[in-house]
């Protein structure tokens, strides 16, 4: 699980860290942004996460078990 906090409200950063800690995946980014919806105004952050995941996955890291995933489709 990945949590992507704006920057600025160190209160809410601090929960999301905490809620990152809940997975033993979890990561936990804070965007260059302080506006409320992080992926809209910076996307690059949530990109990049997400390439970094997918790159995971198809390098067949423990823990991406794509077949556990209902309707999705390993490729190689």
């Amino acid at each position: 699980m990945t949590v992507i906090s704006a920057g600025g409200d160190q209160e809410a950063i601090e929960h999301h860290a905490q809620v990152a800690k809940l997975s033993t995946r979890g990561r936990h980014i804070v965007a260059p942004t302080t506006d409320h919806y992080p992926h809209l105004a910076d996307p690059t952050p949530a990109l990049r996460e997400i390439r970094r995941i997918l790159a995971q996955t198809r390098e067949g890291e423990p823990g991406h078990d794509v077949g556990r995933i209902p309707g999705a489709v390993a490729t190689r």
